[in-house]
């Protein structure tokens, strides 16, 4: 997969993850991604280990001064997402230096995402949304007492009669 097509993936992900996403042009990064909610600005761009340090250093200028010049005066916080093709063991060092500098900017360094979006997705976690939680609906217990009865069979008037009782008394007494 290209850099390109997968940074279209990750654009996809951020956008049904609420942000509005835009195509920038950062200086000696090259096309990046600008995303932005009202509580998050990202920059997102495609990399080569050998020149991450450099890139994620201009990505974040870039950022800062987008976050600065933006006509908001909303408190965003900034992340700067690197996508790199592959994982290379010999740049762990690297990669963890700079996920651990939270100066300015959080990093974060996203490697093999494989082309797919679940492992997008995966990637972005932290800078998605939780997932909503199934509706469950939430059934009237009375209401669900009374069907009941009445499917066994129980008269309406008995059982209105002995739920209002219910209702008022907190006890279960038959008129």
């Amino acid at each position: 997969m290209t850099r390109q097509a997968e940074l279209e993936l990750f654009r996809d992900v951020l956008a049904d993850g609420g942000y509005t996403v835009q195509d920038i042009e950062l200086e000696d990064v090259g096309r990046a991604l600008a995303a932005e909610t009202p509580y998050a600005l990202v920059v997102c761009f495609a990399a080569e280990w050998e020149e991450l340090e450099d890139r994620v250093e201009h990505a974040q200028a870039g950022l800062t001064n987008l976050a600065a010049t933006h006509p908001s005066p909303r408190s965003w916080d900034l992340y700067v997402v690197a996508v790199l093709q592959r994982a290379d063991p010999r740049f762990d060092a690297v990669r963890e230096a700079l996920e651990s500098d939270t100066r300015y900017a959080r990093k974060i360094v996203v490697t093999a995402a494989g082309g797919t979006i679940a492992n997008v997705e995966r990637a972005l976690r932290p800078l998605l949304p939780l997932r909503p939680v199934a509706k469950i609906p939430l059934l009237d217990p009375l209401q669900a007492v009374r069907r009941e009865l009445l499917e066994l069979g129980v008269d309406l008037v008995l059982v209105d009669a002995a739920l209002d009782v219910f209702e008022r008394t907190s006890e279960v007494r038959v008129p």
